[in-house]
């Protein structure tokens, strides 16, 4: 994602996503919950909260009993926000302004990563996906475990066919140079004052396409699974896709 890409989406969340991201309270979804303390146990791990917004995962981590936590993101509106609850709450848990593919840490510093809800997915072209890849693994140590959830495009077929279609539209008339997989985020073209290709967007992934990546980036893929599945038993992984929520990787470094 180039600084062009960081900006945009920051505006986005900073203008008609603040409210609705903003004011999520500090919890984690179950699925959340239950891939920390399976694949990260031990509680006096440093654990890495990327896309953190105003705090959500961050402090729901340090409520399920981890001292060290940290989280980043690219907002400065939230990580402004997230500070001033981390004072008033007199919380350990300390906020940084970065992105995934440069951040502020040093090399093997972290136990665990986590990327939740689709912050992955909103690191586009793939090129950006992979250079953030290889930062997480500079910052993980050889040990650690990155987290990852994102969008899956297999979930639900009507939602597979209107992608489809817009790929097929793409071939004759592309202004925003979206790539297979892509869609540009709600508001984006309203909101944002901006050429076509510096609009922000998102991406959906088809199976099988995380484990691509990870591979390409240094990394192997301990779980590979769906929220569904997830909840069904963390430890093995499920290749079900249609109606099983977004896909759930747990990857170590290869």
């Amino acid at each position: 994602m180039t600084a062009a890409s960081h900006d945009s989406m920051a505006k986005l969340y900073e203008n008609a996503m603040f409210d609705e991201w903003g004011n999520q309270p500090p919890n984690l979804r179950l699925q959340e919950k239950i891939l920390i303390q399976t694949y990260c146990p031990d509680f006096q791990a440093e654990i890495l909260n990327i896309g953190c917004g105003a705090g959500r995962e961050t402090f729901g981590i340090h409520a399920l009993g981890y001292g060290r936590v940290v989280g980043i993101d690219c907002t400065s509106a939230f990580i402004d926000l997230a500070r001033q609850r981390a004072l008033a709450q007199k919380s350990p848990v300390t906020f940084e302004l970065g992105s995934a593919d440069r951040m502020p840490f040093a090399d093997g510093r972290f136990d665990a990563v986590t990327i939740f809800e689709n912050v992955y997915g909103h690191i586009t072209p793939r090129a950006a996906r992979l250079e953030a890849l290889r930062e997480i693994r500079r910052v993980l140590k050889p040990t650690g475990v990155l987290m990852i959830e994102a969008t899956s495009l297999a979930d639900r077929y009507r939602y597979f066919a209107a992608i489809k279609v817009m790929e097929l539209c793409r071939l004759l008339y592309n202004p925003h140079r979206l790539q297979k997989g892509d869609k540009l985020m709600r508001d984006a073209r309203t909101i944002l004052d901006l050429p076509p290709e510096q609009l922000p967007r998102s991406h959906w992934f088809r199976p099988r396409e995380i484990d691509e990546e990870s591979a390409e980036a240094g990394f192997r893929v301990e779980l590979a699974s769906t929220v569904a599945g997830v909840l069904r038993d963390p430890r093995h992984s499920s290749r079900r896709t249609h109606k099983q929520g977004r896909l759930i990787y747990v990857l170590k470094h290869s």
